[in-house]
């Protein structure tokens, strides 16, 4: 009923390039070729997970990402009865983004160094595994460990960007909270009080955020008047470093300590940020006012 086909070895190279009209033959598509097959069409949540050898997942597919868990997950055309393909282009999941920005820079997961993967296909109770290798390509000569302190490197710097986004839509959903909350007390004996200190903590919030990401910046022209933020720095020197030739510069190196040490101020700030509406909350439950929820922070597998 349900049939995952072992790949065959995965090249890394690009089988991109120009021609003149009319040329003759295709080339081979590009990532890992998986090819699996129904009986009949499923009717229900379908995921194609790829997994490191020890079997941790990077990359899921899903017809239904939500119902997978996860609405960043990447979307999985419905399988049909018969043979069906699916090319993964050797990334791991994508990096989720703050609401409502547009962010200059690449958030597409990086690219897994050469190595033995799974790929997993499960349809309801039913799942089948397959293993399979990715090859570098041939044209270039890193190490293996040079293929893997690079990946290493990129994945530190996506981590930091989860952590930033994550705490940017964290703390966004605070100053929502904090403005309905001022609004919904406006006939409190303590009105005048509530409205001072939240105006206060979002202000600090305003602060804070405007030194990590540039709001003010709707098309790709807008980089000329206003200026890049952290973010878009650290997003540039993913993009200069993933998925090209091992091994790592050493001016990749040097930027990434300069980008490290400017998060960490940050961090410290946003810890002070948490203690303030933590403070805050203190003073809402005192006044008899239900006080804001904040989401519990960690830092996801990568």
């Amino acid at each position: 009923d349900m049939h995952l086909f072992t790949p065959r070895e995965a090249v890394m190279a690009s089988f991109g390039g120009g021609g003149a009209a009319g040329t003759p033959g295709a080339n081979p598509p590009g990532g890992a070729q998986i090819f699996f097959s129904f009986a009949e069409a499923p009717d229900s949540l379908v995921t194609v997970e790829i997994l490191r050898a020890d079997g941790t997942a990077i990359r899921t597919f899903a017809t239904d990402p939500e119902a997978a868990g996860n609405e960043d997950y990447t979307s999985l055309p419905t399988p049909e009865a018969g043979l069906n393909r699916l090319a993964w282009d050797y990334r791991h999941d994508a990096i989720p983004g703050v609401d409502g920005y547009q962010n200059f820079g690449s958030l597409q997961g990086r690219v897994a160094a050469p190595g033995d993967y799974q790929v997993r296909l499960t349809h309801g109770e039913e799942s089948r595994t397959a293993t399979f290798t990715v090859s570098p390509d041939p044209r270039w000569n890193a190490t293996q460990g040079q293929y893997r302190t690079q990946e290493r490197f990129v994945a530190d710097a996506q981590q930091v960007i989860r952590d930033l986004y994550g705490a940017v839509n964290e703390l966004a959903g605070v100053s929502d909270q904090v403005d309905a909350i001022v609004e919904r007390t406006e006939e409190h004996p303590l009105a005048d009080s509530i409205r001072a200190s939240g105006e206060s903590l979002t202000s600090r919030i305003t602060e804070w955020e405007e030194e990590l990401i540039q709001r003010r910046q709707q098309t790709f022209q807008d980089v000329i008047n206003f200026r890049n933020k952290l973010d878009a720095q650290i997003l540039a020197l993913i993009g200069s470093v993933d998925g090209t030739e091992p091994p790592l510069t050493a001016g990749a190196r040097e930027r990434w300590t300069d980008l490290q040490e400017e998060w960490a101020a940050h961090e410290n700030t946003l810890g002070q940020l948490l203690q303030a509406v933590g403070a805050f909350n203190d003073f809402l439950t005192e006044s008899g006012v239900q006080p804001i929820s904040v989401r519990p922070r960690g830092r996801p597998v990568s």
